[in-house]
């Protein structure tokens, strides 16, 4: 009797140990699949990641494009329209007392692309470019819009000052040695228009920019010049 208690308990431990081992094993293939998975779940995230960094950039990347000047890298319509937004806002809210706009226009650019070659005219406008953004002050914008169009943005500051910056300006790009041929006449020439607190008809970048246009356009028509 003793020894088929002890029979049976024997089979018993063997038959639980099968039963442990198959247990574990399961769990251990379990366990690998599982990790297995998580693995190529961690995988596809770092590859979604690196896709998403890829997409972000090209964004960055286009929304740049379309907010500035590929030739000079300055702002361009769409980025000054952009970048005055807020400063309307301010004008508005009366935390600027005004908000002033130059359109300047290039002299002879026309004359350096037909007569010498794009390149040197795409020289003389960086070279402008470069002088417009050394003259002026940090608070203030210089923008490109296109071709011999250039505008500046100038916060609380009278036309008497902006003045002051123009010619400032003007005189440091008639002193560059660019090796243009007499016939070039190296400068530019400007318009001003401001929009003060409570100016309600002046309250865009669009319809403040127009009126200095309108400004450059009356001084282009006293020199007698086309471009």
């Amino acid at each position: 009797m003793e020894y088929q208690t002890l029979q049976y308990l024997v089979y018993m431990f063997v038959g639980l140990s099968i039963v442990l081992m198959i247990l574990g094993i399961v769990f251990l293939s379990q366990r690998v699949t599982l990790t297995q998975k998580a693995e190529m779940y961690f995988d596809e995230v770092l590859i979604l990641r690196k896709e998403l960094g890829t997409l972000q950039m090209k964004y960055n990347e286009a929304l740049l494009l379309g907010t500035t000047n590929e030739l000079t890298k300055l702002p361009n319509k769409s980025g000054m329209e952009s970048i005055t937004r807020p400063l309307f806002g301010m004008l508005h809210r009366e935390e600027l007392e005004c908000l002033s706009i130059v359109a300047i226009d290039l002299k002879g650019l026309k004359w350096v692309n037909d007569n010498i070659g794009h390149n040197d005219g795409d020289r003389y406008i960086c070279a402008a470019a470069e002088v417009l953004q050394n003259t002026i002050r940090e608070a203030d914008v210089v923008g490109h819009h296109s071709g011999d169009e250039f505008v500046i943005v100038f916060t609380d500051t009278v036309r008497e000052g902006i003045e002051v910056f123009m010619e400032r300006a003007l005189k440091n790009l008639t002193s560059l040695e660019l090796g243009f041929p007499e016939e070039v006449q190296v400068g530019f020439r400007y318009g001003i228009a401001t929009a003060m607190t409570g100016d309600a008809d002046r309250r865009t970048y669009w319809s403040l920019y127009g009126l200095a246009d309108d400004e450059c356009n009356e001084v282009r028509k006293r020199e007698g010049s086309s471009r």
